[in-house]
């Protein structure tokens, strides 16, 4: 476009143009631009810059050379100082123009004025700005939903006044909303706001919602749509969130108070109207304004039949009384109380009954008494107790002093210590004088004061009863009186005492007569006492003797003066000491028993006693034992012998016993075999025939068990004639070696048939003893078969013969089975035979060794068993005195 066309353009354009040369003068300007930056048209020809003085900063200089080297250059939003000094917000766009060359000659410049619009966002951002701040200000909470998308989002201070941070609330999605609704509330309350925002643009509800702490706060939620769509359904609503949790528990305490108010109006009712004394409200006119069931019931009526009816209709007898109280109130304007009148009432005619009433005025608004409440209680059967209680009164006080008993009474609120006038007497008080517990306490002696005093306080510090004798001394003539005192604390509900009362007695004659007695006794019982044949023993707590009888200190070879300050213990014998700690403890622990105790005498023979023991407590202290000693050592030393010999019997017994069993068992055996073998000859003789071989070999076996029952029958009969003493030695010299080689020859055959070997060593030299030769050979022969016996096949028995100073020795040995350390003793024994382990059963009848120990004996001499014990052999040995008379060959 060419130069001139141009500027027309420009000068027509409707919009803000401006033409301008290469040094930045105006060669056109549209009205527009004119008009809106309030120039005229002198400007053509003008720099710019003369125009517009603010453009000579270097930011407009750098737009005017890019547009002038070719650019286009759009600015937004720049200031812009006007000549007569508005400023304006503009919007430009700078350009090139050409010639038909295209040389630049100059630019061409566009400017929309924006000034409306940014005041326009000026005012948003200040209203969003107040808004921000209104919003900082106060506590509530701001939403904005959108009701499409079912999204909100949330002012901070929504979830600060639920203890929440940004972090825990997240993107604040409707689901976590709903999530933090009471479940009692949830349902209702998501339904009901989008049907109030749907149906009506606005709604308020109230709800809680769960805290960060876990606990449910009270809120209140108002919103109103703020965008809608083209049909009119809401698209955005906007609300606040408010919390009310503070009011609505007021609110809750106030019900909860409204409520408890009228449950207390209610009891107040209930106990007005069922009140055990009389209540009435009365008008000025005495009218009934309100009656309770009591008070009508005095006249036999109800309360409906008094309310509204005055006192002259329905009690005339009492109506002239009552105005006088009213006119008295009246002028007062104070209560009147207690005041007792006697009347005859409908309910009871003809019977005088006593009233108690007091009047309270009521006021009303301006201070003028408007009527009366009355408060009604019958005193008639109180008044009849009264006259009953003077009378007992009356009676008292003669029977105290008949009976010399002093009454007092301490009240502690009045700080009051009443006396009755026998308590004065006895105390010896003067006239005139002022009782008092500090007074008493006073007269008490020295001796008697303390434990007194500690006695009261610990009555009045809960136990409550007072129980003591004291002595005092009179207030005048100076006397020392005996009292029992006894009382009883009175307490508070709280515990706290308000008071005491209690009596007092003189004693002085009981306990002068009791101090007589007492010495009398003494006497007698210290008579008892030394002359008691039973040991009487009193020990203190620790276990020392305190004191002894003389019987007791005989039966224990002490004097009473050596035993006093002994611990008992020390007399006691060692083994029962243990048993002597455990019934220390019974005693302390307050048994009374009586059992047996071993003690060792002074010279250090036993004692066996019975004691009687009983503790003894000293105000629920253990303080002490006593004990009644009865010696029964002798008695014990009897039952110890009747039980050894018992212990002997039931031994005997037990081997009497095995005997007869062992007996039955070898005579079975020999008898069965003589018994056969008659049976067999006798068959084959009555047979016709001759005795064969095998009858004469069962005769043979008959005339063996034959013998051996001879054998038992004769060792049994010199058993017998030894223990019965009828048995004849026919003792003379004989040498006993030739004896011991005589019993091992005829053992020999029973050695050698169980391969033993058997070896002698007897003295060459002679051994001369005094004795019956029959019977010492029996004594050898019953040891080397006894050996025999308990020897096993190989085995060996060694027989040895000397001399030992005055004595034949012979010992009789063996490696058999050897003697259990336990039977040792009792080997000897008649019937007694050894047990053991195995299952070895031992021959014969157990007379053996009996027989040989008692035909030892007669012969002066000794017999005795040594062994090593089971399977280490054993040794019998034998001795006996030599011949004294001998000569050595």
């Amino acid at each position: 476009m060419k130069g001139a066309e141009l500027r027309r353009f420009i000068e027509q354009a409707p919009v803000a143009m401006a033409l301008l040369d290469r040094d930045l003068r105006y060669i056109a300007a549209s009205p527009r631009w004119l008009r809106e930056r309030k120039l005229g048209s002198g400007i053509l020809g003008r720099s710019v810059f003369d125009v517009f003085p603010d453009l000579r900063d270097e930011k407009w200089r750098e737009v005017s050379r890019r547009a002038l080297a070719g650019e286009v250059v759009i600015r937004e939003d720049d200031q812009l100082t006007l000549p007569h000094g508005d400023v304006q917000w503009v919007r430009t766009e700078t350009r090139p123009w050409r010639d038909e060359n295209g040389d630049i000659l100059g630019i061409v410049a566009y400017v929309e004025d924006i000034t409306p619009r940014k005041k326009a966002e000026k005012s948003l951002r200040e209203s969003e700005e107040r808004y921000r701040f209104a919003i900082e200000a106060t506590s509530d909470g701001i939403w904005d939903w959108n009701l499409r998308t079912d999204e909100a989002s949330y002012s901070p201070s929504y979830y600060t006044m639920l203890g929440y941070d940004a972090s825990d609330w997240g993107s604040g999605s409707l689901d976590f909303w709903k999530s933090l609704l009471h479940p009692d509330d949830r349902d209702r309350v998501a339904a009901m706001a989008r049907h109030l925002i749907e149906a009506h643009g606005f709604y308020s509800i109230e709800f809680r919602m769960r805290a960060k702490d876990g606990s449910y706060r009270w809120i209140m939620s108002r919103g109103k749509v703020v965008e809608r769509d083209e049909s009119g359904a809401p698209v955005r609503a906007v609300g606040t969130h408010v919390d009310i949790h503070e009011r609505k528990t007021l609110e809750e305490a106030l019900r909860r108070s409204e409520a408890k108010a009228r449950e207390k109006k209610e009891e107040l009712e209930w106990i007005y109207n069922n009140a055990p004394i009389g209540l009435c409200f009365f008008d000025r006119e005495l009218r009934y304004l309100r009656v309770n069931r009591h008070l009508a019931a005095f006249g036999g009526l109800t309360p409906e039949q008094l309310v509204g009816r005055t006192l002259e209709e329905t009690a005339p007898a009492i109506a002239a009384s009552a105005r006088v109280a009213m006119q008295e109130i009246l002028a007062s304007r104070k209560p009147l109380t207690n005041r007792e009148i006697v009347a005859e009432t409908p309910s009871q005619p003809g019977a005088a009954r006593h009233f108690r009433e007091s009047w309270y005025p009521f006021f009303g608004n301006t201070g003028d008494i408007r009527g009366f409440g009355v408060v009604v209680e019958e005193i008639t059967e109180r008044k009849k107790a009264d006259q009953a209680l003077r009378q007992s009164s009356e009676r008292l006080k003669v029977a105290q002093a008949v009976a010399r008993i002093g009454i007092w009474d301490w009240d502690l609120r009045a700080e009051q210590y009443w006396i009755n006038e026998e308590y004065r007497r006895i105390c010896d008080l003067p006239p005139g004088a002022t009782p008092s517990f500090e007074r008493f306490l006073e007269q008490i002696v020295p001796e008697d004061r303390d434990s007194y005093e500690e006695i009261v306080q610990d009555a009045f510090a809960g136990r409550g009863e007072i129980d003591s004798e004291c002595r005092i001394a009179g207030s005048q003539d100076g006397k020392i009186r005996w009292l029992r005192s006894r009382g009883m604390v009175l307490f508070e509900e709280d515990g706290r005492p308000r008071g005491a009362i209690g009596a007092l007695w003189d004693i002085t004659a009981l306990k002068d007569a009791q101090q007589s007695l007492l010495q009398k006794s003494e006497d007698r019982y210290r008579r008892i006492v030394e002359t008691s044949q039973e040991g009487i023993w009193l020990i203190d707590a620790d276990a020392k003797t305190s004191f002894v009888n003389p019987k007791m200190a005989q039966m224990l070879g002490y004097t009473t003066e050596e035993m006093r300050g002994r611990d008992f213990r020390g007399f006691m014998d060692e083994e029962w000491l243990n048993i002597a700690a455990h019934k220390l403890l019974d005693r302390k622990a307050g048994i009374i028993e009586t059992h047996d105790f071993k003690f060792r005498r002074k010279d250090g023979s036993e004692l066996w006693a019975v004691l009687s023991c009983c503790p003894i407590f000293e105000e629920d202290a253990y303080s002490g034992a006593l004990a009644m000693v009865m010696d029964f050592t002798e008695r014990k030393r009897l039952q110890n012998q009747i039980e050894e010999h018992l212990q002997v019997l039931r031994e005997a017994d037990q081997r009497k016993n095995e005997f007869l069993a062992t007996l039955a068992h070898e005579l079975r055996n020999p008898l069965a075999t003589i018994n056969l073998a008659i049976e067999n000859v006798d068959a084959n003789l009555r047979a016709g025939g001759f005795a064969r071989e095998d009858d004469l070999l069962a005769l043979g076996r008959a005339i063996r068990q034959g013998r051996h029952l001879a054998r038992l029958v004769e060792d049994l009969v010199q058993v017998s004639r030894i223990t019965s003493g009828k048995i004849e030695l026919r003792k003379g010299p004989v040498d006993l070696s030739d004896l011991i080689r005589d019993a091992v020859d005829l053992i020999r055959a029973k050695v050698e048939k169980k391969n033993i070997t058997l070896v002698s060593d007897i003295s060459c030299e002679p051994l001369p003893v005094i004795g019956d030769s029959v019977r010492l050979i029996q004594v050898f022969v019953n040891l080397l078969d006894n050996a025999a016996k308990f020897t096993d096949v190989g085995g060996i028995i060694k027989v040895r013969a000397a001399r030992s100073g005055k004595d034949a020795i012979v010992e009789v040995s063996d490696n058999g089975i050897g003697i259990p350390a336990d039977q040792l003793n009792a080997i000897f024994e008649l019937f007694q035979q050894m047990r053991h382990g195995t299952e070895r059963r031992a021959e014969g009848l157990g007379i053996g060794l009996a027989l040989a120990r008692q035909l030892v004996q007669l012969h002066e001499g000794a017999i005795s068993a040594k062994s090593e014990g089971q399977g280490f052999g054993s040794v019998f040995t034998v001795t006996l005195p030599l011949d004294p008379t001998a000569r050595p060959d």
